[in-house]
Parts: C-alpha cells; sequence; structure tokens
C-alpha cells in the first residue's frame, strides 16, 4: 500500500537542501500567496516559520475564520486548537508537500 504523501519526509528542509532549491522555495512562495489569499511579494525569502507566525496573529486579530483557512491549504482541523508555531510549522509542511509532489509528478525535478 502506497504512504500518503502527507506521512512521508516532505517538508521546508527537503525544499531548501534540493538541488532545484531556488524554483522550489519560489513555487512554495507563490502557494503560500495564493492560499494565505496576499500578495507573493508579502511572503519573504527567508524566515518564513517566523514570518508565518506573525501573518497568523494578525489573521486572528482581523477574526479571521481559521476553518477557512485550513480548508483552503487542506490542514487537518487537528490543529485548530495548536498555538501559532505549531500551526505555521504545518502550513509550511503541506505548502512544502504541494509544491513538491507537484513538482515531481510534472517531471519538474
Amino acid at each position: 500500500m502506497a504512504q500518503s504523501p502527507r506521512s512521508l519526509n516532505v517538508n521546508l528542509d527537503l525544499l531548501e537542501s534540493h538541488p532545484k532549491k531556488e524554483w522550489l522555495l519560489a513555487n512554495l512562495r507563490k502557494q503560500l500567496a495564493k492560499d494565505l489569499k496576499c500578495e507573493e511579494e508579502e511572503v519573504p525569502t527567508e524566515d518564513l516559520e517566523n514570518w508565518l507566525r506573525h501573518w497568523l496573529d494578525q489573521y486572528r486579530i482581523q477574526a479571521q475564520s481559521f476553518t477557512d483557512l485550513f480548508y483552503r491549504i487542506d490542514l487537518a482541523e487537528k490543529y485548530l486548537s495548536e498555538n501559532n508555531v505549531e500551526i505555521a510549522r504545518a502550513i509550511l509542511k503541506r505548502e512544502a508537500i504541494k509544491v513538491y509532489f507537484r513538482a515531481q509528478y510534472s517531471g519538474l525535478i
């Protein structure tokens, strides 16, 4: 039986160590911008986890629904009870999975 992509060890570290690092990270930024509904220029090229934690703080202040955000990202609702550090890590992992497998299945990596 094949493993679920979510159970595989695909994360930000894998993208950062891959030979096509720049391309993968650029696509990760695009995916984050799309799913977070923000401009790509808002997503930094470094320290994504810290930026995302602050972004989540602002999202909470604006009383936005995390359920809607999790649905757009395809993140399990079990993270609703987590703190922003864990949510940011989970979001980055899920987005890295999307970018990596999309590139892999299209033959780009």
